[in-house]
């Protein structure tokens, strides 16, 4: 038998009564459980394996078999309050799908369990603190770091000259910002507004303007870099939820 912690990324209906739970585990990755009646009120899974929650789970490890079962299964967390928060809810699924689709594919599980489970806990607060406006982007840039892929702007890519002011330009492909002296007679590809943001975020940690505009680039500079779609859902979805003008839900997505 084998036991491990696991933050639950996604859960389907398999069957009236079953579901397909996929879950990241520190030591295995992604596992995907094959939870019998699960969908049943009196199921003893009900709770430990919903999506967003912290479990610690009991299963026989059959390598021959792509679903697992889970013999037990443990709540650890349930991070009540983000649940209750549209917006840190809308931010969380998606730092969850990001998660799933990256570590289908192979890699640093420890670091990405350790980021996801402060990212949700930091999400998990009573009262919501105006630095989580950024965990996602927060999230995704850390997310970079952990793969080994992390986004530089100390110097230029180029020339590798220190970088005192912002970037005449960035380079996602290549890993950084280009100086005006490399960048030459060619277009910036990005606003000088943007550029600024950028900057400022990587090298200051200081955090302004609209977050999208960061979370979009990190998601398309992880797609870069690990070769995954990142065809990220749940993107939209927090992107409707942030027009709407009070952020306060019930938890009725996170078992979408």
């Amino acid at each position: 038998m084998q036991k491990t912690p696991v933050i639950v990324l996604h859960r389907y209906p398999f069957s009236e009564s079953s579901f397909v739970v996929k879950a990241l585990s520190p030591e295995m990755g992604v596992i995907s459980f094959m939870v019998k009646g699960a969908r049943r009120k009196e199921s003893k899974f009900r709770v430990a394996l919903d999506p967003l929650a912290i479990a610690e789970v009991v299963y026989q490890n059959a390598s021959n078999r792509e679903l697992q079962i889970p013999r037990e299964a443990t709540l650890l967390r349930y991070h009540e309050h983000l649940r209750g928060n549209l917006l840190s809810l809308a931010m969380a699924q998606v730092m969850s799908e990001v998660v799933l689709r990256i570590s289908l594919a192979g890699g640093h599980f420890q670091e990405e369990y350790a980021l996801l489970k402060d990212s949700l806990s930091n999400l998990d607060q009573e009262h919501p603190q105006t630095n989580q406006t950024f965990a996602l982007a927060n999230f995704l840039r850390g997310l970079a770091e952990g793969l080994g892929i992390g986004f530089r702007l100390d110097a230029c890519i180029e020339c590798h000259d220190p970088l005192k002011t912002p970037p005449a330009d960035l380079w996602p492909a290549l890993g950084g910002g280009v100086c005006s002296k490399c960048l030459g007679t060619r277009h910036a590809g990005w606003t000088q507004d943007f550029l600024v943001q950028m900057f400022d975020f990587i090298t200051k940690s200081v955090t302004y303007g609209a977050p999208m505009r960061l979370e979009h680039f990190f998601i398309q500079f992880l797609k870069i870099h690990t070769g995954q779609s990142l065809a990220i859902r749940s993107l939209e979805w927090l992107e409707t939820v942030r027009k709407v003008p009070s952020t306060k839900g019930s938890d009725h997505a996170a078992s979408q």
